[in-house]
């Protein structure tokens, strides 16, 4: 059922509210007992206290936010679900080829290598920036791929391919619009080909989220 939109304010003005003893508390309302009005109100004011606290982190749709500070517990085999986070990766992982130099520029002469991307089943990646100097020469190729477990080459399946051919200088390069989501079993990174020896690569951005 869709959220209410009204809120059962009552009593907000405190006018004529009474705080039931403990013992009344704790009993409740005995047979012929006739409680007053203040009680009621202190009861129903209370009642629409805590409905206005859960309307401030229910959403309409039925999402949850946590408080400033604090933080949300899934419980057995639920996951956390997000909107979009990011994390970077380092341009290097497995030397695949090349005698490269890394240094406070990242990545640096004719090489093939290859990053890992360490993100958990279940996150979809959304986009990939590089970070990349090609100096003026060669081509710069950054390959998304998966794999599976085992170690056959043919099982390398190509996600997106963004090859840079034009242009000098620091800059950065997206990844076509991505929908990628991280499947148990297979193993993810981005190869990396450099053709010329002044050409530089530094971090990959990568943007994800858990639907």
């Amino acid at each position: 059922m869709p959220k209410p939109t009204v809120l059962p304010e009552w009593n907000s003005d405190g006018t004529n509210r009474t705080t039931p003893s403990a013992g009344q508390q704790d009993t409740g309302w005995i047979s012929g007992q006739k409680p007053p009005s203040s009680y009621f109100n202190w009861w129903m004011y209370y009642v629409y206290m805590w409905l206005l606290w859960l309307d401030g982190i229910l959403t309409a749709d039925g999402g949850m936010t946590a408080l400033a500070n604090q933080h949300i517990t899934v419980s057995g085999t639920g996951r956390f679900k997000h909107g979009d986070m990011t994390t970077s990766r380092p341009p290097y992982g497995f030397i695949l080829s090349g005698t490269p130099t890394l240094g406070d520029a990242g990545l640096t002469g004719i090489c093939h290598v290859a990053t890992p991307i360490d993100l958990p089943a279940g996150k979809r990646i959304r986009q990939i920036v590089y970070t990349y100097n090609r100096a003026g020469a060669g081509t710069i190729t950054f390959t998304l791929e998966r794999k599976t477990g085992d170690s056959v080459g043919a099982n390398f399946v190509v996600v997106n391919t963004t090859t840079v051919s034009a242009g000098t200088g620091w800059t950065t390069s997206t990844a076509a619009s991505l929908d990628l989501t991280i499947l148990a079993g297979w193993h993810y990174h981005v190869r990396i080909q450099q053709t010329d020896a002044s050409n530089q690569t530094n971090y990959l951005e990568i943007t994800y989220d858990h639907p």
